[in-house]
């Protein structure tokens, strides 16, 4: 399964998770939109289908009705009822005949439905249909209300064109899976507004004047500033994020500096309390000159401060 949101391409994929816990069905769904120009993420039942869809944020979830653990009914509501997730498109896959399913599908947030087996042509147009008509509804993040991927894009790739200097902070926060898994979706939904305050407000007190602030998804934001200014903003969201920490926790998993949880495998084991990565890029420093040159270096550098225990920020190529 590929990994990596793809931030900052110039041709952003959409992102589909698959849920169903038949692998012939996955593997029919995806041969049948793998000509659409899509990223494919997959589950093999809706507890994974959930977990999946909070921490990677997809542009559309086609979910199967009835599988092991939770049913796609189930999926529907807690999809909907997270200010994470409500906005994203749930097309679901049945093979049940009259209309109770469907209706009961439907009246739990689901967005359209196609029946099993399906005819490859339906289904890629309604999935078309529906991916149209959410990138027409927003361009700003619905948790955060901050401009969302594409706006980040446009600023992007205008700066890029321009050739002017800027220093471009990708910014996420270590071990936010594991704490989600742990302690639900709607308090890791405070998590990341808490978040996008501190790095609005970090941005507009240390920032220069015609800084820029996005909201990848997710646990992700960008914050493209100067070269001048971008030590103290990390400095300042370093800080703010650490000082204000401690009311994403429990007393005792606050007291303990670490909480019990499961790995992206499964297994059990404690974790450190949340940090965060602040990646810093100057792009004329690099010799980038695109979008896709950009989101690589990024996630490069990510994966090198991620390897250092702690909160740390680090300014590639200066």
């Amino acid at each position: 399964m590929p990994e990596g949101r793809g931030v900052g391409a110039s041709e952003r994929k959409p992102r589909i998770l698959i849920v169903d816990d038949q692998p012939e069905i996955r593997q029919a769904v995806h041969i049948a939109l793998r000509n659409g120009n899509y990223e494919f993420r997959f589950a093999e039942n809706g507890r994974v289908g959930l977990a999946t869809a909070f921490s990677e944020t997809p542009d559309l979830l086609l979910l199967d009705l009835h599988m092991p653990e939770m049913l796609g009914t189930e999926v529907c509501r807690h999809l909907k009822a997270s200010l994470v997730t409500r906005h994203i498109p749930i097309l679901i896959l049945t093979s049940e005949e009259g209309t109770d399913s469907v209706v009961a599908a439907l009246e739990a947030g689901a967005d359209d439905f196609v029946r099993k087996p399906f005819d490859p042509r339906e289904l890629q147009a309604r999935v078309a249909t529906l991916l149209r008509r959410m990138s027409n509804y927003f361009n700003t993040d619905p948790l955060t209300k901050l401009p969302g991927n594409a706006l980040l894009r446009e600023e992007l790739q205008r700066r890029l064109d321009s050739g002017e200097s800027m220093a471009v902070c990708y910014i996420d926060l270590d071990n936010f899976k594991a704490y989600v898994d742990t302690y639900g979706f709607e308090p890791a939904s405070r998590v990341i507004q808490e978040t996008a305050r501190i790095c609005y407000d970090e941005m507009v007190e240390r920032g220069a004047p015609g800084d820029f602030i996005g909201h990848i998804g997710g646990d992700d934001f960008v914050i493209v500033s100067t070269h001048e200014h971008a030590a103290p903003i990390c400095d300042g969201l370093i800080a703010r994020f650490e000082a204000r920490r401690g009311a994403f926790y429990n007393e005792q998993d606050l007291a303990q500096g670490y909480f019990h949880g499961h790995d992206r495998d499964g297994n059990e084991r404690d974790f450190p309390l949340m940090t965060i990565t602040i990646a810093v890029l100057l792009p004329s420093l690099h010799g980038i000159t695109t979008l896709n040159g950009l989101a690589a270096e990024a996630a490069r550098c990510k994966h090198i401060l991620k390897a250092l225990p702690g909160s740390n920020y680090r300014l590639f190529g200066s």
